[in-house]
């Protein structure tokens, strides 16, 4: 299940319908071959066990061993060379075959099949491989090189929560010339745009804390990554979460008390907590005032004290109190409620 443009849900087979059929196939395609790259026997690819249950209901591929045969028969997989054979082996196993001709066993993964490549003669090799192994061909290789951007969309589409669809038309909208992040940042930035028009605070939480992952993954920039997800944790315990039921209480759809018997709705997680002091060094107090002064929010239960002091424990405290916090914000959404007319 995906959400449309529009925000509607729909099937992941109604948004297929909704592709162009050629970047459909091409993102298909890729997607198939990446993950049947694992070294295989022609037996096991012709086992329904053998591919994801996700390549049949998320892409629409009825017949995966059909797939895999019409790729096999264009060229896109060929027998399996020593070194990609021996990826599949574990470290200890290749340890074992190291110490059947007398070499040293010491090294990570890569430097192993290295010298086994280099020392060990392809007789003694076949005693480890008794069945013929396929993987990618230099061709199969070449496809999902060329095309790995989709690769990276394929592993963050659903936490990201971003529907084919929706990255078909900001690849269209920037042109070729621009990669996955750039693709993806466009989507994020649209994002925070139409949440801010439609006042939809709780995507806005979401999206800031998409956009640091985004810039830790592909940027490599530790303080740039830092400040938004400072932005989504200032929000979260801001208390945007409750703008909807204030909302609702404007419109006289709720009463009063339903608001001040509601429970706490500022959850402080402890993955972000550790996100956050794992990055102390890439933040100082004027980056929190930037922080404090980046959004505007319809409600605002954090003053910018609160989140200095906040911050300043989870820098120093540990472990760090959580609940204190969030009892503390709770309270202060009782009066925020208390002063409504």
């Amino acid at each position: 299940i995906v959400q449309n443009d529009s925000g509607k849900i729909i099937s992941e087979a109604e948004e297929r319908i909704q592709l162009n059929p050629k970047f459909q196939e091409t993102y298909t395609t890729t997607i198939f071959l990446w993950v049947t790259q694992k070294c295989h026997t022609c037996e096991e690819a012709n086992t329904e066990t053998f591919y994801p249950a996700y390549l049949k209901y998320d892409y629409g591929i009825s017949s995966p061993i059909g797939f895999y045969n019409r790729l096999f028969s264009n060229g896109y997989y060929a027998l399996a060379e020593t070194k990609d054979i021996l990826q599949n082996y574990k470290v200890s196993d290749l340890k074992i075959i190291l110490d059947s001709v007398g070499e040293k066993k010491s090294g990570n993964k890569e430097q192993l099949i290295q010298r086994i490549t280099q020392k060990v003669p392809p007789k003694e090799l076949g005693k480890y491989n008794r069945s013929e192994l396929y993987t990618l061909s230099a061709k199969g290789q070449a496809y999902i090189t060329k095309h790995k951007d989709f690769i990276s969309f394929h592993k963050k589409r659903n936490k990201w929560t971003i529907s084919l669809k929706e990255y078909e038309i900001a690849m269209q909208q920037l042109g070729s010339e621009f990669n996955f992040r750039d693709i993806v940042w466009s989507i994020f930035n649209d994002r925070i745009q139409s949440s801010y028009t439609k006042r939809n605070f709780l995507d806005i939480i979401h999206t800031y804390k998409c956009m640091s992952e985004l810039i830790f993954e592909f940027d490599e920039n530790q303080k740039h990554g830092t400040f938004y997800l400072l932005v989504s944790f200032y929000c979260n315990i801001s208390g945007i979460d409750y703008f909807y039921f204030i909302e609702q209480f404007q419109k006289n759809y709720i009463t009063k008390s339903y608001l001040e018997h509601m429970k706490c709705h500022i959850f402080i997680n402890d993955q972000i907590v550790k996100q956050i002091r794992d990055n102390v060094n890439f933040f100082n107090q004027n980056t929190l005032k930037k922080v404090t002064e980046f959004v505007h929010l319809p409600i605002q239960l954090c003053s910018q004290s609160d989140f200095f002091d906040i911050i300043d424990e989870i820098k120093n405290v540990t472990p760090f109190n959580n609940k204190k916090w969030e009892t503390y914000f709770h309270t202060k959404y009782k009066e925020f409620v208390s002063s409504l007319i």
